[in-house]
């Protein structure tokens, strides 16, 4: 009988901590590529595990067939300030609140207001605060 597949590198939990999207993505790299190994790797990942790593990868990535671009004129000092402390307090459930300033801004873009205003999960890394405070 064959060793165990070493697996990523990082539990989900300390994935979902991580302030280091470089190290989320190899973690779900990682993930994804022991998960098309071989039958023994399915049966050492239940599917529920992989199915939690693709919130995360589109709260950092967003979607790469839409792209985003920045208009400065969402970057009032409210957006910034609001954005910052997501970002530096980890405070996501302020999200929706960023979304009510954006739109005050005059942002009207679906995707960045739906963004914020989901139910996530959300994390270091975020696409849409990551943009609003320059970590693109």
């Amino acid at each position: 009988m064959g060793a165990a597949p070493s697996g990523p590198t990082m539990t989900e939990p300390e994935c979902l901590a991580c302030d280091n999207p470089i190290e989320m993505l190899e973690y779900a790299h990682d993930f994804a590529s022991d998960h098309k190994m071989n039958a023994a790797t399915k049966a050492f990942y239940p599917q529920q595990a992989l199915h939690s790593v693709v919130p995360i990868l589109r709260d950092i990535l967003g979607n790469p067939f839409r792209p985003v671009s920045l208009d400065p004129s969402w970057l009032t000092s409210t957006v910034v300030t609001l954005a910052n402390h997501i970002y530096a307090e980890r405070a996501f459930d302020r999200l929706p609140i960023l979304a009510d300033a954006l739109q005050d801004a005059g942002c009207d873009n679906a995707d960045v207001l739906n963004h914020c205003r989901s139910d996530g999960p959300h994390a270091r890394g975020c696409w849409v605060v990551d943009l609003l405070t320059g970590r693109e």
